[in-house]
């Protein structure tokens, strides 16, 4: 089950013992305005992005992207990582279903661990803005880049946690 809300620096390393300490530290860093992190997070211009390995398996995708429209993004999901996405600035609509309520549109592609699905009314609108998080696991299909309200540059990271 997907679950959302907004990183605070104090709950930071708390929430976090759920997850490898790499991810607690590099959001810790992400936090710092003077970090080197975030000096090379936040130039990156639309369509720009950076991976950066956190430790074996756990690695850290920054992006900068415009916002879009629902028929120009996917619905997915992924079986061997968990993604944590974290909006570092803008406002975007993500929408999230039970994979078991949709119809698989492209079967697993395990070279991009990557699931796509048709279309849903079962989807759940979940509004992210800045410092937001959401913790998508495998059985949560997910679409995010959508616009709200309107077309907007967003950053955003999101953490690719390998199942064990």
């Amino acid at each position: 089950m997907a679950f959302i809300s907004t990183l605070h620096a104090d709950q930071t390393k708390q929430m976090l013992k759920l997850f490898p300490p790499a991810l607690a530290d590099y959001l810790s860093e992400l936090q710092k305005s003077d970090s080197e992190v975030k000096k090379s997070f936040l130039p990156l211009k639309a369509g720009e992005k950076n991976e950066r390995i956190l430790e074996k398996g756990l690695k850290a995708i920054e992006q900068c992207y415009l916002t879009t429209t629902s028929d120009k993004a996917i619905i997915e999901s992924h079986k061997s990582y968990i993604d944590f996405q974290l909006l570092i600035e803008g406002q975007e609509l993500m929408e999230t279903a039970h994979v078991q309520k949709l119809e698989i549109k492209s079967p697993y592609q395990s070279d991009k661990d990557l699931i796509i699905f048709h279309e849903s009314s079962e989807l759940q609108l979940l509004k992210m803005k800045t410092w937001d998080y959401a913790v998508f696991f495998p059985e949560d299909a997910h679409r995010s880049t959508l616009q709200y309200p309107s077309e907007m540059l967003v950053r955003k990271v999101v953490i690719k946690i390998p199942i064990i």
